[in-house]
């Protein structure tokens, strides 16, 4: 997964190319082995902290990571990590070439088999939250969520967090955030509530196009400080129309790397046994809205089309 953000790796040979060594000046010999994300590295040694011996056995990505924390492991399977920015990351059959906007990894390696993922990432995710709450004179997120959750919808605002430019899948650094569809029917609330459904619409956008590549579409797991606040979650299941599953714990990254050292270590003896730990609360169905269901992401679309205007 390492190996694989570096654009010195190919991801369909599995090996250093050398076209791109070349292409960037890089001696080829001077990177390092790939192993698997599983794999006993070394020992440590010298370490005030850690007893020297302690096998180094996993090493993979931070979103690889949590995806792989999440059990992840069927075509199709996928996850959203909130934070301040946003990760989200499916299971692909194969190595596949990926379409604009979104990229190809390597998910992970066991047994010199890679598991293939395609990935978008967003720029502003959570970090809407407080912004907005200032903007709108609030003391908290808290008090910002309790706002939001006073409506039922935005009254045809939207705002779109393009603060520094727009990530995955639109990748525009010129883009600047907006809020638009402002009218008098619209109050602090609605504004509010807007700033919430960013988070979701923004990985509708990025899901959109990983779906329309890949057929296979398994479970939805999300992740991150956000994910324990069920009316986020319950917004993301809505505006996705699919089921989202909290993990227990807000923080899969690290799970996931332990899962990789412990089967490098005999600590478990194949995925299977991990895939049968429990790591999961109960699932969040999407609730069809009032209305159109089209109506709020033709808003979203209509905002980002502004948001990218040139002038």
């Amino acid at each position: 997964s390492n190996a694989a953000r570096t654009q010195l790796y190919n991801l369909a040979e599995m090996r250093w190319d050398p076209a791109l060594c070349t292409l960037f000046s890089i001696d080829q010999d001077m990177l390092p082995a790939v192993h698997d994300s599983s794999h006993v590295f070394g020992k440590t040694r010298g370490a005030e902290v850690i007893p020297d011996g302690i096998p180094i056995a996993s090493a993979i990505g931070d979103s690889h990571a949590a995806l792989f924390g999440h059990g992840a492991f069927a075509i199709g399977d996928g996850k959203i990590t909130f934070g301040t920015g946003s990760s989200v990351m499916t299971t692909v059959s194969e190595f596949l070439a990926p379409p604009q906007g979104i990229t190809t990894t390597i998910a992970w390696s066991i047994n010199k088999v890679p598991t293939f993922a395609f990935e978008g990432n967003i720029l502003v995710s959570a970090s809407i939250l407080p912004w907005t709450a200032e903007l709108l004179g609030l003391k908290s997120v808290d008090e910002l969520l309790d706002l939001a959750a006073t409506v039922a919808d935005t009254k045809g605002v939207a705002l779109v967090p393009a603060h520094v430019g727009l990530g995955s899948p639109h990748w525009d650094s010129h883009a600047r955030g907006l809020i638009s569809g402002l009218s008098f029917a619209a109050g602090r609330e609605h504004v509010a509530l807007a700033a919430v459904q960013s988070m979701a619409f923004q990985v509708c956008d990025v899901l959109a196009i990983m779906e329309n590549t890949s057929s296979n579409t398994g479970h939805l797991y999300v992740d991150g400080g956000p994910s324990g606040n069920l009316f986020l979650m319950q917004i993301v299941a809505d505006l996705t129309r699919r089921p989202v599953l909290p993990g227990t714990d807000t923080e899969l990254s690290a799970l996931g790397a332990a899962y990789l050292a412990g089967l490098a270590t005999g600590f478990w003896p194949d995925i299977d046994a991990i895939s049968k730990l429990p790591r999961h609360k109960a699932e969040i169905p999407p609730r069809m809205p009032p209305g159109d269901p089209d109506a709020p992401i033709a808003i979203w679309r209509n905002a980002i089309a502004r948001s990218t205007l040139r002038v």
